[in-house]
């Protein structure tokens, strides 16, 4: 059985022994990996300031579309994961602000 450092120095030695260029390309993708992960949790804005939906569920039932302005007070069938009416109405939102 070989431990992890027995693996990485036998990926080296082949590595090295195979192509010279294919270890600099693996270099050159691992520094590139690195730069991407600095670079995207900068990039990447937080969703949990843009909420999609407003439960109300007392002392009365309903749900708010925040983004189409949809209201319904089928809460049940909405928590259980039918919101094609919502989805279909987010479509023509967005439909309609599409440019021509």
């Amino acid at each position: 059985m070989l431990t992890k450092n027995k693996c990485i120095s036998y990926k080296f030695s082949t590595v090295v022994a195979d192509n010279q260029p294919r270890f600099s390309d693996e270099i050159r993708i691992v520094q590139r990996v690195k730069i991407i992960f600095a670079i995207q949790p900068r990039k990447i804005k937080s969703l949990s300031h843009n909420l999609i939906r407003e439960y109300i569920l007392h002392p009365y039932t309903k749900v708010n579309d925040l983004r189409t302005q949809v209201e319904t007070t089928a809460v049940a069938e909405v928590l259980h994961g039918k919101i094609d009416s919502l989805i279909k109405a987010y479509l023509q939102v967005t439909a309609k602000n599409l440019p021509n």
